[in-house]
């Protein structure tokens, strides 16, 4: 069901800052907004709609963290981001009173378009519960006790634990900042292993795939309605990209 609940939230924020920089120039302000490649929006620990991966290859490189997005659009972007967040009072003034205009006109998908999230979340819920995904996490925990972890929990969804996060850096906005350190690595190398070894991905993988084909039959109509309201909405976002970002930057520029 992952196009039945794509999102393009990077896109709309993109269109919203595109928006917001002429606005703001008429206020007297220089609001950077650097080219993006839509083509590159994400980094490998995360799908093509936006979902956190987490496997092996990722753990021994990162850990629990986000493996960074190279793209030099998307570090760019970043760069802005920083420099914006500590801004003057009167250019915080000016853009609050800004986003309040630009949000006006950015395409916005009706609440009811929540549906498919709210089929798909199902979908997973019934599979963590089923007899074969709940025996596949005890082996899991059975196979991470001798990590030594204290808040364990019964299943690797609940990975990173609390104590976890807040050991590794990764709690609110300190994920950006925060080293990964190889005791990180141990741990979510081990957890990676685990959930491998004791079948805990596929089962869980398999068993929502299953339930997502029977709530995919039994709500067709809705889905399909869902759909088209996406596809509407993404491409009301990108016209307003094409029609508002700068020149893709020229080697040599």
């Amino acid at each position: 069901m992952d196009d039945y609940v794509y999102s393009h939230t990077i896109q709309t924020d993109y269109a919203e800052d595109l928006l917001t920089r002429p606005c703001m120039t008429e206020k007297g302000y220089d609001w950077a907004v650097p080219w993006r490649n839509l083509e590159a929006l994400q980094s490998e620990s995360y799908n093509h709609i936006g979902l956190r991966l987490f496997n092996l290859g990722l753990a021994s490189q990162f850990g629990y963290h986000s493996a960074p997005n190279t793209d030099p659009s998307a570090v760019a972007r970043m760069e802005v981001v920083r420099q914006h967040a500590t801004i003057p009072a009167d250019e915080d003034a000016a853009l609050t009173a800004c986003l309040a205009e630009v949000r006006k006109t950015l395409p916005v998908l009706p609440l009811d378009a929540q549906n498919a999230a709210n089929y798909s979340n199902d979908a997973l819920d019934e599979a963590r519960t089923s007899d074969v995904v709940v025996k596949a996490a005890a082996d899991w925990r059975a196979c991470m006790e001798p990590e030594g972890i204290a808040d364990l929990p019964a299943n690797p969804d609940e990975m990173p634990t609390p104590g976890l996060s807040q050991q590794f850096g990764l709690v609110g906005d300190g994920e950006a900042e925060s080293a990964i350190t190889a005791e990180e690595i141990r741990i979510a190398t081990a957890d990676a292993t685990c959930q491998e070894s004791s079948g805990f991905k596929q089962a869980l993988y398999d068993q929502e795939w299953s339930n997502q084909i029977a709530v995919m039959a039994a709500n067709a109509d809705d889905l399909a309605r869902i759909r088209d309201l996406l596809s509407e909405n993404k491409k009301r976002v990108l016209d307003i990209i094409a029609q508002n970002a700068p020149d893709e930057p020229r080697e040599g520029r």
